[in-house]
């Protein structure tokens, strides 16, 4: 029975010691499937180096919370001048709350500037039908007042009046009207 959903990825798994003694050693077996959590480590799919973690990227909220929470905690724990040495680098807890606060303070202004941003577009699209019937106006205007040759030097086009038709073009035109009307 073939699967009609997202095709698996090929897993390569190192095979455990027990086995390595019946095959060659080093040697690994490619198997489909999604690995489970515990296996991140001895899994490589599709030659991509394995994930650190398998979740996918954190939420604002996540984000927000967790940052909030480190400064709360670092203010209970941690005296002002206390030096925090944190992967191999000295800081007081005083740096260490204002960088937390600053990526908050940055996830705060990116909700400013996005709702600026969508305040524009909702401008942006209002201003946008004013203009279209402002310009749907201003050709029939410069159509009846300058003539032809007016819109043109406005970056319209002019109107152009279809002119004689000659007997080809006539016969050309019914018969494709002919061909668009005819049963299927």
């Amino acid at each position: 029975m073939e699967s009609t959903g997202h095709p698996r990825p090929t897993i390569c798994r190192v095979l455990p010691a027990a086995r390595e003694d019946r095959l060659r050693a080093g040697r690994t077996r490619e198997i489909s499937g999604h690995p489970c959590p515990d296996d991140w480590g001895n899994v490589a799919i599709a030659g991509r180096p394995c994930p650190r973690d398998a979740m996918s990227k954190e939420s604002k909220a996540t984000k927000l919370a967790r940052a909030g929470k480190v400064i709360l905690g670092l203010r209970k724990r941690y005296k002002p001048g206390d030096i925090l040495v944190i992967d191999g680098v000295s800081r007081t807890r005083d740096e260490v709350i204002a960088i937390f606060q600053q990526h908050i303070d940055a996830l705060r202004a990116k909700d400013t500037r996005y709702a600026a941003y969508r305040s524009a577009v909702v401008f942006e699209r209002k201003l946008a039908k004013q203009v279209l019937a402002l310009w749907l106006h201003m050709q029939k205007l410069f159509n009846a007042t300058l003539g032809p040759h007016g819109p043109p030097t406005f970056g319209m086009k002019a109107r152009r009046k279809p002119g004689p038709k000659t007997t080809a073009a006539k016969l050309a035109g019914v018969q494709k009207r002919a061909k668009k009307r005819a049963p299927k």
